[in-house]
């Protein structure tokens, strides 16, 4: 695999970034996945995943997250959660920009694609960034105050004031559906998930069913997987690949 995979590693405006592309392919300009990690993860355990995507004819562009892999330090996911996914929010605008002078990457033929803590970084992205094309969200949310409000109800913490939920709300993708252009989304949630509920996800469907009226409806999916807790299965990256891909009209 990684003779016919070139992958290329940058630093764009302090952001780790790792690149991926058939080597055949590599001046083209491809469609492309933005592919986003957890919270206990980082870019360098997404290569395989990299690695496969790219072999179907996509680049594909892995970045750490603020706090993690490159830029590790110290971190607490109570304090750290939110501040981490608003600002990987911030960054998209200098890393769509570099790589569309460098790998020739249009925003319109591109998709985002995030697992956990990633799932609630491109539904964040593809709020504030209209231009792009389609996103999926696994086992992430894209009702953040709605999630904020679960976490801390299975940490036993008290609700969040006005003041931690100002940033969060400001950004929260569920405030922005109605003023957003119509485009593909797929949800992908384990319906037994421990870690991230997933009534914040069906939450963020329902109020996207709302808006996406009409012949719009066909562009959301929700997938709740059964039995399933806070993982990714086989079939449901197989699922992603054959809808982006169909997204992506390649």
């Amino acid at each position: 695999m990684h003779s016919m995979v070139a992958y290329e590693n940058a630093i764009v405006d302090g952001i780790p970034v790792s690149q991926f592309a058939l080597r055949e392919r590599t001046s083209e300009s491809l469609p492309t996945i933005f592919l986003y990690h957890g919270w206990d993860s980082a870019k360098d355990n997404y290569v395989f995943e990299a690695e496969v995507l790219s072999l179907f004819g996509f680049r594909v562009i892995v970045t750490d997250a603020p706090l993690h892999g490159d830029r590790s330090v110290e971190r607490n996911v109570q304090s750290d959660f939110w501040k981490v996914i608003i600002q990987s929010v911030e960054e998209f605008k200098s890393l769509l920009d570099y790589a569309h002078l460098t790998w020739g990457v249009n925003a319109k033929t591109s998709a985002l694609v995030g697992s956990s803590m990633g799932g609630f970084t491109v539904a964040g992205i593809f709020a504030n960034y209209p231009d792009v094309h389609c996103v999926v969200s696994i086992n992430g949310s894209g009702a953040w105050e709605e999630s904020e409000a679960l976490f801390r109800r299975m940490d036993g913490r008290s609700p969040a004031t006005d003041e931690e939920l100002h940033l969060i709300r400001l950004f929260d993708p569920i405030r922005k559906i109605a003023r957003l252009p119509r485009r593909p989304i797929l949800l992908q949630h384990g319906a037994s998930d421990s870690i991230v509920p997933i009534d914040g996800q069906r939450k963020f469907y329902k109020e996207l069913l709302k808006n996406y009226v009409g012949n719009h409806t066909t562009l959301v999916e929700f997938q709740e997987v059964p039995r399933m807790n806070h993982y990714i299965s086989i079939g449901m990256f197989e699922y992603v690949y054959k809808w982006v891909s169909e997204q992506l009209k390649r």
